[in-house]
């Protein structure tokens, strides 16, 4: 949420929102997600070999770049509309 809050300010900053926060606080937005992202992976790795499940981690980082090739072949080779 904090990544598309980002993106959102940056490539639609004039799009009609009810509510608006200050410009700076989408950089404020950006680094909590690095931080949280920090968080989310050592902390992943830490409470999965507390738990002997190891394994599982790695399994789940090697889904998610089996994944990327497929997404990959798709947009650049299947899909067909001009990449804005």
């Amino acid at each position: 949420m904090l990544i598309g809050y980002f993106l959102l300010r940056r490539d639609k900053p004039d799009l009609r929102r009810p509510f608006k926060l200050p410009e700076f606080m989408k950089y404020v937005a950006l680094a909590l997600a690095a931080v949280y992202f920090v968080f989310w992976l050592f902390g992943g790795l830490w409470y999965s070999k507390l738990g002997n499940v190891e394994v599982y981690y790695w399994l789940g980082w090697a889904t998610l770049f089996a994944y990327l090739p497929l997404y990959w072949y798709r947009v650049y080779v299947e899909d067909k509309r001009k990449l804005a």
